[in-house]
């Protein structure tokens, strides 16, 4: 999937320099981990918050070699899809982002953050609330207003950048 640019192209550190922070290869690799254990023990559905659309991106693109859901599952997928995207211009249905998400849902991984059509995102929350999608990358907008069944939860980190400084999730300040 070439239409999510790769984090150098997001201006993320170049690879002479190690990363720190929550987008490190370690976390990366850790988060990976996390997931596939989640799998092996049949704790899904998962969603893992992520603090920026790029990492939801990063994270479920490096999760896409696995494959969460049965080729039954698949195709009820392939339908919800098209069914949604079917309202939209034929224009719409070629960006970019809405040809690369049919690949991830249709192995039961999602993307939900603001910068996502409004369309997709519904569709995402369709899909995970009829069981779906297994893996749901997120920002914290999914968790705005929303009920959806989730056995297993994982935070990429417990801080967040607010503009200035990195401050602790639980902290009030």
């Amino acid at each position: 999937m070439a239409s999510f640019p790769k984090p150098k192209e997001l201006g993320g550190p170049s690879t002479s320099r190690a990363r720190t922070g929550p987008m490190s290869k370690k976390t990366e690799d850790n988060v990976s981990k996390m997931v596939r254990l989640v799998k092996k023990h049949n704790l899904e559905p998962v969603i893992v918050f992520c603090f920026s659309r790029k990492e939801c991106e990063i994270y479920a693109l490096k999760m896409s070699e696995c494959d969460f859901i049965s080729p039954a599952d698949k195709s009820v997928v392939e339908e919800v899809f098209k069914n949604a995207i079917g309202g939209l211009s034929p224009e719409d249905r070629c960006l970019p982002q809405v040809e690369s998400v049919l690949p991830l849902l249709k192995k039961g991984i999602g993307i939900h953050h603001g910068g996502l059509l409004p369309i997709l995102k519904e569709t995402v929350e369709i899909l995970f609330g009829e069981g779906l999608m297994k893996c749901l990358f997120a920002t914290e907008t999914f968790a705005m207003g929303l009920n959806m069944p989730a056995r297993t939860v994982v935070f990429t980190s417990v801080r967040k950048y607010d503009g200035a400084n990195y401050r602790w999730v639980c902290s009030p300040s």
